[in-house]
């Protein structure tokens, strides 16, 4: 930002010179003498700027304009998608050079994989100290257990994201060794059957927990429930088919993450009651300062009944 304080210091300054510069040439009637007087006005104006410049924070300097225009955007990591067709194109070696051969850290998506090809990924998997975040969906079945053998010798993975593929949660394994620095672990878009609610093996030490869109339901967090982490701050089950006896459920969950600061529940069927009961629960609790309530299944009324909780209740309507 430092470039742009001097390019903004530049364009007051040289505005100002420009339009002094002819009052004080015509004032003396001598070119000479106004335009020592401009370059003495030009020097006041440079030290008035710097001194401005100096007191305000960067982002207060910046007009939308140098932000959406000139200034440099915040870089993303890059992504690296590996499909089934992607993956037939690629020689071994060309595929192991796409994936160990960088510089900086990526998010690697794996994408209907086949298990005659994921041996190789998983090699890459284990030895690759770049991949950051791993994404996996509609992987086909066998496919996730050969990845998931590679997780525990990779410590630079931080966050794992599972969406729409069940057999990845169906080939979890109670011995699976997770990477020692997993914090993110988020589940979308898979609809967990029974059989998925008994295999899910969810990281012991992350610190944010997301299962979105999966039909989560009362009987689910039943079966769920002893499986759920300590030591969270950030949790969401927003968009499934949570009810007030969920929230039941959860709550002393919820109460036993003495640092959970973030909770989304929106986007399901809960009353209510069950949500002034959340609200009085958790207010006691000072680590929390958000939960989004938004889309469930509430009145008019509502908003009256939480008007004790606007600091921490986000409840969006429209």
């Amino acid at each position: 930002m430092l470039f742009f304080r001097i390019l903004l210091g530049l364009i007051i300054v040289n505005t100002l010179a420009l339009l002094l510069f002819p009052f004080y040439a015509r004032e003396n009637n001598k070119l000479k003498n106004g335009l020592a007087k401009a370059l003495i006005m030009l020097v006041s104006c440079a030290t008035i700027t710097v001194v401005i410049y100096s007191l305000f924070p960067e982002d207060q300097l910046a007009s939308e304009f140098f932000r959406s225009g000139i200034a440099q955007k915040e870089v993303e990591p890059e992504r690296i998608l590996i499909d089934r067709y992607e993956i037939v194109s690629l020689s071994p070696n060309e595929l192991n050079n796409l994936l160990t051969k960088r510089k900086t850290p990526y998010l690697l998506e794996l994408h209907d994989i086949k298990p005659s090809h994921a041996d190789n990924l998983s090699n890459i998997i284990k030895n690759s100290t770049l991949i950051n975040s791993l994404s996996l969906s509609r992987l086909q079945e066998k496919t996730p257990t050969q990845v998931y053998k590679a997780l525990g010798n990779n410590n630079s993975i931080t966050s794992i994201y599972i969406n729409d593929c069940l057999n990845c949660i169906n080939d979890m394994k109670p011995d699976i060794q997770w990477p020692n620095n997993l914090k993110v672990f988020s589940v979308t878009s898979s609809q967990l059957n029974m059989r998925a609610i008994e295999n899910i093996n969810i990281p012991p030490d992350i610190k944010t927990l997301i299962i979105e869109q999966c039909t989560l339901n009362t009987n689910n967090i039943k079966n769920i429930l002893n499986k759920l982490p300590n030591g969270l701050k950030r949790v969401s089950f927003s968009h499934n088919k949570l009810t007030s006896s969920s929230i039941e459920l959860l709550i002393p969950w919820f109460l036993e993450n003495t640092d959970l600061e973030y909770i989304d529940i929106s986007y399901n069927k809960i009353t209510e009651r069950g949500l002034v009961n959340l609200l009085e629960t958790m207010s006691k609790q000072s680590n929390v300062k958000e939960i989004i309530l938004s889309k469930n299944a509430t009145t008019s009324t509502f908003d009256g009944k939480i008007k004790n909780y606007k600091g921490m209740v986000k409840n969006d309507q429209s």
